[in-house]
C-alpha cells in the first residue's frame, strides 16, 4: 500500500513539474500577474489581468478602491497629457506605440497619475502579454505600470467614448486568490 501511495504520489509531482515547465517556456509566471475590477459603468463591471513592467514602475503597495480610471490625452502618452485635471490621483490608461512604456509612465506621473495601464495597440490581441522593460534612458518612475490586452483596453476605450463617460471607476489590484474562480466575472470578449 505504502509503493503505491509513493508511486501516485511520484507521479502527481512529475504531472506538475512538466504543467510548470510548459508554463515557463510559454512565458507564463503566476507572480507577474495581477488583476483589477472595473466597478462603473455597470457594462464593464469585470475583472481584467494585467502584467507589471518588468523593470521600471513601482508596486502596488496598497489596494486603490474606487479609483478613477481615465483615458490619457493624447491617447499614446508620449507627450505631456493634456487631461491632467482629470489624470491627477487616478489611473490612466494609455495606448501602447509611439514610444516607449518608460516615457508613458512618465508623463502620466508628471500629471499625478497614481498609476498607467498601458495596452496594446492592436485591439485583437487577447493573449499575448508584452514586457515592459526600462528604454535606458535613466529615468526614474515611481508609479506602478501595468500591460493590459489590447481587446480589453480597446473594449474599455470603446465603451467610455459611447457611453459619453470621462472614467470608469475601478480597484486595484483585486485578490482572487481566495474566491473561487468562477465567482469572478471576467470579459465575455476576452479569453482568461
Amino acid at each position: 500500500m505504502a509503493n503505491l501511495i509513493r508511486s501516485t504520489v511520484i507521479i502527481y509531482l512529475q504531472i506538475l513539474c512538466f504543467c510548470l515547465f510548459i508554463l515557463r517556456i510559454s512565458g507564463y509566471s503566476a507572480h507577474e500577474y495581477l488583476y483589477f475590477e472595473i466597478l462603473e459603468p455597470e457594462s464593464l463591471n469585470y475583472v481584467f489581468k494585467v502584467r507589471q513592467a518588468r523593470t521600471f514602475g513601482g508596486i502596488f503597495n496598497l489596494q486603490y478602491s474606487r479609483i478613477s480610471l481615465v483615458l490619457a490625452d493624447p491617447l499614446h502618452g508620449c507627450s505631456r497629457l493634456q487631461n491632467q485635471y482629470l489624470v491627477e490621483n487616478s489611473v490612466v490608461l494609455i495606448q501602447r506605440g509611439e514610444c516607449s512604456f518608460l516615457s508613458k509612465t512618465f508623463n502620466a506621473e508628471q500629471a499625478g497619475a497614481m498609476a498607467t495601464i498601458i495596452y496594446d495597440k492592436d485591439s485583437s490581441s487577447d493573449w499575448q502579454f508584452i514586457d515592459m522593460v526600462d528604454d535606458g534612458t535613466n529615468r526614474l518612475v515611481n508609479i506602478p505600470a501595468v500591460f493590459l490586452l489590447g481587446r480589453d483596453g480597446y473594449m474599455i476605450k470603446q465603451n467610455l467614448e459611447s457611453d459619453g463617460i470621462s472614467e470608469a471607476i475601478i480597484s486595484i489590484p483585486v485578490n482572487i486568490s481566495g474566491v473561487a474562480f468562477h465567482n469572478y466575472k471576467f470579459p465575455p470578449w476576452s479569453l482568461i
